[in-house]
């Protein structure tokens, strides 16, 4: 279990969303207290529960790192920097999730026809953990609404000091509320299966159920319906990769047209030369024109081959950002240097003729994807022996 759940949440730290990760782990927080307490009175599941619970954020971390390196190497060097101050009344957050005008519309709409049999569901004392994790992430989703704000105070803790957009943890408030409609309607099954007309309750409720389904479908396909988009960014046949100024919302596109966006999504402050160029002839060329000529042979992310002849030193420029990880090599081994120029990718080259060879090989990446390695090979062997005790358990992980 703890394999799986450090695993799962690293698999979304590597390949999800900014939110999916952090909320997952407020998740297994609310597992994990129900744990202790119902296991408060035994030493061993208490001991447990706490070591299993490591174990998993071990492991998240461990195969996270090849992802999570980097990010904390990029906002050391920028920090993200939020001014947003979100408050979210209590009526603004009823239309999110039951609509606010008919057909339904909302942002998370759950379905307000569900409500009395989500309603029947808390009303069961078992039910007190679901009602409890819906109750948090409502007060959460309120932002600096709620007096006091657990938004202002989570945002005390690392890594959750980066999100905005408070009104996001009605996610998780939804399950918890699929979780008391559902629990809901096995109690009303309960109560009406030895009275008079229990079908006729149990259709209606069934009823309620599907048409609300169907209001969700609608919800979604109105949204899809309301989305414009600009017009798809185009190719240049024959023309190899080429930096364009973009769009930070169709920024997906632009790799499959083999170009570059420059615009960045404004809430990461990625360092960005200001003297890079959406509209250049090409995209590595020389500081001086005159001392000679570049010529691209090979381009992809990582890796960059040119061909250089110039007459005297000079400085070649290409139209990206530079970053601590680029390496340059000539294969005459002529000494070559990687610089910043304006904060951009540069090289200085000696006269003569070159065939140059830009790589990208940050030490992030490199001792990120070497630690996801490790934990990844610690997670197989837990996997195959996973009756070897807490303590060498512990010791793998």
């Amino acid at each position: 279990g703890a394999v799986l759940a450090g695993g799962a949440t690293g698999w979304m730290t590597c390949f999800g969303g900014t939110y999916a990760a952090p909320y997952t782990l407020l998740v297994g927080v609310w597992e994990l207290a129900e744990a202790v307490v119902k296991h408060r009175k035994s030493r061993s599941r208490l001991t447990s529960a706490f070591a299993l619970g490591a174990v998993a954020a071990l492991f998240g971390a461990g195969l996270a790192a090849v992802r999570l390196w980097p990010i904390a190497e990029m906002l050391a060097a920028s920090p993200r920097v939020i001014g947003a101050n979100d408050a979210i009344a209590p009526l603004e957050l009823a239309k999110m999730l039951f609509g606010s005008r008919i057909p339904f519309r909302g942002d998370f709409l759950v379905g307000a026809l569900v409500l009395p049999l989500a309603v029947l569901g808390a009303l069961d004392r078992k039910t007190a953990w679901p009602l409890a994790w819906a109750c948090f992430f409502l007060w959460l989703a309120s932002g600096y609404g709620a007096h006091p704000s657990g938004f202002a105070l989570l945002r005390q803790i690392p890594p959750y000091t980066m999100l905005r957009s408070p009104e996001r943890f009605l996610v998780p408030f939804t399950l918890a509320y699929a979780t008391l409609a559902a629990i809901g309607f096995g109690k009303l099954q309960s109560l009406v299966r030895r009275r008079k007309l229990a079908w006729a309750i149990v259709l209606g409720a069934m009823a309620l159920a599907c048409i609300d389904d169907g209001v969700l479908v609608d919800n979604s396909w109105a949204w899809q319906r309301g989305r414009t988009l600009m017009a798809a960014p185009t190719s240049a046949p024959g023309r190899d990769f080429a930096n364009a100024r973009g769009n930070r919302w169709l920024a997906a596109y632009y790799p499959g047209l083999e170009r570059g966006t420059l615009s960045c999504f404004d809430d990461y402050p990625i360092p960005q030369s200001a003297a890079l160029r959406g509209d250049l002839e090409h995209e590595e060329f020389l500081a001086d024109p005159s001392a000679g000529k570049v010529e691209r042979r090979r381009w992809s992310p990582n890796e960059i081959a040119l061909h250089v002849d110039v007459t005297r030193p000079s400085r070649v420029i290409v139209n990206q950002n530079w970053h601590p990880g680029w390496r340059a090599s000539a294969a005459d081994e002529a000494k070559v240097d990687v610089v910043s120029d304006q904060g951009r990718l540069a090289v200085d080259v000696p006269a003569g003729s070159h065939d140059l060879v830009l790589r990208f090989r940050p030490r992030s990446a490199i001792g990120g994807g070497l630690t996801s390695l490790l934990a990844l090979l610690a997670a197989i062997v837990l996997w195959r022996k996973p009756r070897l005790g807490l303590a060498k358990t512990l010791a793998i992980a």
